[in-house]
């Protein structure tokens, strides 16, 4: 029987939201908190906790680097060498790999740069490689062999960006989601984290779908409020 993970993101997706979604779901808390060892990231520490929202109790995820106000953007190159050397699982390894050069792909092109020159102002880069390789590291954990995502809220509005303001959903994100579903979303601003886009045929297999295109099957409804 196949194991599927069903993303209802109502209110968009973001790295945050879909480790602590994860996290409820079932998924052991204690594979975030040794994750920044196994990233070889002694400055970083993973904290998990519980919250309410709207009276709805949740799980709360927050990656806390005690080293980034001293950092600047990264090369892309770094954290593709971290997780080469890192002592994740071989398949989570090869997964979060895959995500990254996806992510880096897309930047290039928007860009207009080689991937080699490509460096993350927006996203931090101890927060990415957390959010990356810790969501394929709980969708090992649950074993689940499918993720299926809904249509994704469509939200409008400028974002303040290290290039200056830029539209929402931003460039990247729209190079990833190409061919993805969207519907019209109450959300202004930004409503999606370019490394939870990363590509919707890498590790998602399907953006778009209802819980009505989904076949019967061992279900895990991943369904996270997003911390402020």
């Amino acid at each position: 029987m196949t194991r599927l993970a069903y993303l209802d993101c109502i209110g968009g997706v973001a790295g945050d939201m879909v480790l602590a979604a994860l996290v409820d779901a079932g998924a052991p808390q204690e594979r975030l908190v040794e994750l920044p060892a196994a990233l070889g990231l002694p400055d970083v520490l993973v904290q998990v906790s519980r919250t309410s929202r709207q009276g709805l109790a949740a799980a709360r995820v927050d990656v806390v680097d005690t080293d980034a106000g001293r950092r600047t953007a990264r090369p892309v190159s770094e954290l593709s060498l971290a997780i080469g050397a890192s002592t994740i699982p071989a398949a989570v390894k090869q997964r979060s790999m895959a995500a990254l050069e996806r992510l880096i792909g897309a930047e290039a092109t928007v860009h207009g740069v080689s991937p080699d020159a490509v460096r993350l102002h927006e996203l931090d880069a101890a927060d990415t490689l957390i959010d990356l390789c810790g969501a394929f590291v709980l969708l090992q954990a649950l074993e689940v062999d499918r993720v299926v995502c809904s249509p994704l809220p469509y939200a409008r509005g400028l974002v303040d960006a290290e290039h200056g303001p830029l539209p929402s959903p931003g460039p990247a994100v729209l190079e990833l989601l190409t061919g993805a579903s969207f519907v019209r979303g109450g959300v202004r601003g930004r409503a999606r984290d370019p490394h939870r886009c990363r590509d919707p045929r890498r590790g998602v297999r399907r953006v778009g779908a209802t819980t009505a295109d989904v076949p019967r099957a061992d279900r895990v409804r991943c369904r996270g409020p997003r911390a402020p």
